[in-house]
């Protein structure tokens, strides 16, 4: 089964873990946060990313906030060719 998502999709992803390619290290990235903050709106194309599985929705105080799950991590890997981990 492949699931099509759109380019803006993906610089959304990249940017909802603060990823610069810059900061890759010997295959791997080092993600400092997973969180993208749509204000008080919901996002369309984070919504079709949520209905995929590839993200994750919640409210916090007034904000709708979108992170991405395990599975939009391991998409986002392959789409890099990056180990992404996450900082402790």
């Amino acid at each position: 089964m492949s699931e099509t998502i759109t380019l803006n999709q993906i610089d959304e992803m990249k940017h909802c873990i603060g990823y610069d390619k810059k900061h890759v290290k010997r295959g791997k990235y080092r993600a400092y946060r997973n969180y993208f903050n749509n204000g008080d709106e919901q996002c369309p194309s984070w919504e079709e990313l949520v209905s995929k599985g590839y993200a994750k929705q919640f409210k916090q105080f007034d904000a709708i906030i979108y992170c991405l799950t395990d599975a939009g991590k391991l998409l986002l890997e392959k789409i890099l060719d990056v180990k992404i981990t996450e900082m402790d």
